[in-house]
């Protein structure tokens, strides 16, 4: 489809540019001498009725063209008077649909007063007034809610805005206590890992110590190694826990004891004294 319309565009331009040189010719043989032309013979004379035949569809292809270029429906006259800005006449019977109201208006906002049109044609009528208040009553607000919704919507604005800067002013006085806590968490989050490195290197070590040589710690062996030293810990926290319930229990003991010789020394002194 596209070829086609490509070929018959291009079979257009062709009959157009022969249209035009025969035109070029036609002028040329117009424009000799009157003089000169009764002294041709007629067999070279030029053939009149070809070049008016020419110019004719030269005419006719031009008019095609401009009909092919022109989409907005309108009629000849009023497209005519679109394009070369003239005021319409209002004749054309093909242009009923645009004389209306809505079409004089702008018409009249076009040309003025030149247009002979009175200028009231730019309000509504009584009857469209009517109809637009009776529309109003129905379906829209009356002037006083809606300055009363104006009015809500403006001070719910400014409170926004006020709380808005309120939040601002309170952000920045705590923006140092704020700066220095990010700091604190920054210094929080190097220590642990630093302390996480040394623990990975620590591991490393261990088990360099345990095995004899390096061992990567994705090496299950490297979690063996950590398990036997956990266990180990373990025991060892058990152990010295045992041993201070231990220390715990004999000095308790020997409190009581000492609070037995105590009370024996005591009772032994009493009959001294009452001898005494």
């Amino acid at each position: 489809m596209f070829l086609r319309t490509l070929r018959f565009r291009v079979f257009k331009i062709e009959s157009f540019q022969k249209c035009n040189h025969a035109t070029k010719t036609s002028e040329t043989d117009f424009k000799t001498d009157e003089a000169k032309f009764d002294q041709i013979p007629a067999e070279f004379a030029p053939n009149i009725p070809d070049a008016e035949e020419a110019h004719e569809r030269e005419v006719a292809f031009r008019q095609l063209i401009e009909s092919k270029r022109d989409v907005s429906r309108f009629s000849n006259k009023t497209a005519y008077n679109k394009y070369k800005n003239i005021m319409p006449t209002y004749s054309d019977s093909q242009a009923k649909y645009l004389k209306t109201e809505r079409y004089f208006r702008k018409v009249y906002s076009k040309f003025g007063k030149a247009s002979a049109i009175e200028s009231g044609i730019a309000w509504p009528s009584k009857s469209q007034l009517e109809k637009l208040i009776k529309e109003e009553k129905e379906y829209d607000l009356t002037l006083e809610q809606k300055v009363n919704i104006l009015i809500e919507k403006k001070a719910n604005e400014l409170k926004t805005y006020e709380k808005l800067v309120k939040d601002t002013d309170e952000a920045l006085k705590k923006m140092p206590i704020n700066i220095e806590s990010f700091y604190q968490r920054i210094i929080k989050k190097d220590k642990s890992e630093k302390d996480k490195t040394a623990k990975r290197q620590e591991i490393l070590d261990q088990a360099r110590e345990y095995y004899g040589y390096d061992v990567d710690l994705r090496d299950p062996r490297v979690q063996e190694m950590l398990k036997k030293i956990q266990d180990e810990r373990k025991m060892a926290e058990k152990a010295k826990k045992k041993e201070e319930d231990k220390k715990k229990q004999q000095a308790v003991q020997l409190q009581q004891k000492l609070k037995q010789t105590d009370k024996i020394v005591s009772k032994t002194e009493e009959p001294e004294k009452e001898q005494n």
